[in-house]
Parts: structure tokens; sequence; C-alpha cells
């Protein structure tokens, strides 16, 4: 069973600027505490998030938005969608256990600071996924 979240974001000139349905999973991940997570907050060494981290189906699925501040600027949206094969190259690239839940390895990646060397090895292909990436 799927169950959905909606996000509604807000632009600073108090226009809804997207609202989109998030997959979450109906199971429990016991690696994280037994909570049920929508998703994660991959954060980098400041401790702003660089993506936010969430199963879709067995695919891990990154995923970042911004939208313009100023009228000179546009919104654009990337998503990294990674297979199950490529789980252990994550863990094995951060000395973490491959053993362990995908979403366990990302928060502690998160915890560490370690976000930009993540998306940096994502956006290098260093770690295989798909890219999908829109801007407007």
């Amino acid at each position: 069973m799927k169950i959905s979240h909606r996000r509604i974001y807000l632009k600073p000139n108090n226009h809804i600027a997207i609202a989109t349905d998030i997959p979450v999973s109906s199971a429990l991940y016991p690696a994280l505490g037994g909570k049920q997570m929508a998703e994660i907050k991959v954060r980098g060494a400041d401790g702003k998030p660089v993506r936010y981290a969430s199963l879709d189906g067995q695919n891990l699925k990154l995923q970042f938005e911004y939208y313009a501040r100023h009228d000179n600027e546009g919104d654009y949206e990337v998503i990294q969608t990674v297979a199950p094969e490529e789980f252990a190259a994550i863990a094995n690239k951060f000395g973490l256990d491959p053993t362990i839940d995908i979403l366990a390895i990302v928060q502690q990646i998160s915890d560490a600071g370690r976000g930009e060397e993540f998306v940096a090895a994502l956006n290098s292909k260093e770690i295989k996924c798909e890219i999908w990436t829109w801007s407007s």
C-alpha cells in the first residue's frame, strides 16, 4: 500500500509555486529507530539540505527544488534515481556498512555533513544514477 504526502511551496511573492505528491512507503524502517520515513534531508557541511532522499519502490530517489527569489532567476528541480545495485557502492564510498538499509546509510552520510560529496559522486556518475532536471 502506498500513501502520499502533499508538499506545497510558497514563493517569496506569496504565490503558490508547486504542490507535489511524494510517495511514502507504508513499511517501517527499523534501522532508523522504527520510524516511518517519507524523506531524509541530506545535509552538507554547512548543515543546509542539498537533496531530499526517499524510497521510490526499491530505488533511492534524491531530489532538490529551487524556487526563484527574484524575477531574473528561474526555478529548477533535479531528481536523481539510484538502483539497488548501487547501494553497496554508496556505502563503500563513505566507509559505511553496505548490509544496512539504504536510508540508514543516507542518514549517516547526512549526519556527517557529507551531502555535497554524495551529490558530487552522483553528478559525476561515480555512483550510477538516472538524472532528471527541469528548469523555467
